[in-house]
């Protein structure tokens, strides 16, 4: 069994063709690094992820996009749906870590 111990963002330029021009777009490519119990590590891209783990990813970066936005400040009540995808240690975390920012 492996566990994702490292995880971060690369920005990739795309050169593609739209009718009679060439267009540039810059995309996002998110990478994780897997290790196994004997030490092995493998480097692969969120699709290699499973249901679970993209939704525990997917819940960090919108609670971060919130801080930075500064939305605890205008919102006072956060519903949140996908909690399944957390064990009770993490949700233990997550709310020990977001609690500074209740009103």
């Amino acid at each position: 069994m492996s566990h994702v111990v490292g995880t971060w963002l690369v920005r990739v330029e795309q050169i593609g063709q739209r009718v009679r021009e060439t267009v540039t777009q810059t995309l996002l490519e998110f990478h994780v690094v897997r290790a196994t119990a004997i030490g092995l590590e493998s480097e692969n891209t969120i699709d290699h992820l499973n249901e679970r783990e993209r939704k525990v990813r997917e819940l960090v970066f919108a609670l971060a996009r919130c801080l930075l936005d500064d939305l605890h400040e205008a919102v006072s009540v956060m519903l949140f749906d996908s909690f399944d995808a957390l064990d009770s240690t993490r949700i233990g975390s997550l709310i020990d870590n977001f609690s500074e920012y209740a009103m």
